[in-house]
């Protein structure tokens, strides 16, 4: 096996990007929890199918085309339909909760239907 390399820390990525892209990393997980935290304590677990929806539909998109030429076409993920009913059902912390799953889903769904469901068969 060929080990996994931290492109992160070389010295391509300049100082000040590397410190910007930390600052994001941090106000992230911190207005994350703050979501997270609330969300998990409620009574109300009913936003939890639109959760598991998101997370499947992540890796769906929709092409809207535009009669301008200037702009072509604009992709919309169908998950980003299941944040914005999140925001308007359930409220903002219920949002941003379903969007991290949806953050957290895509890298495996790309990589499930990139290998297929059973890798090395």
């Amino acid at each position: 096996m060929g080990q996994a390399t931290n492109h992160f820390f070389e010295d391509s990525i300049p100082k000040p990007a590397r410190l910007y892209i930390l600052a994001v990393i941090v106000v992230g997980l911190s207005l994350g929890t703050n979501a997270l935290v609330p969300t998990l304590s409620s009574a109300s677990w009913n936003w939890l199918w639109l959760a598991g929806l998101c997370a499947l539909m992540s890796c769906l998109s929709i092409k809207v085309k535009f009669a301008s030429t200037r702009i072509g076409s604009l992709t919309i993920s169908v998950s980003d339909f299941c944040i914005f009913a999140a925001l308007l059902i359930f409220g903002p912390q219920v949002a941003v909760v379903i969007a991290m799953t949806k953050g957290l889903a895509r890298p495996q769904i790309s990589a499930i239907s990139k290998t297929g469901p059973f890798p090395g068969s």
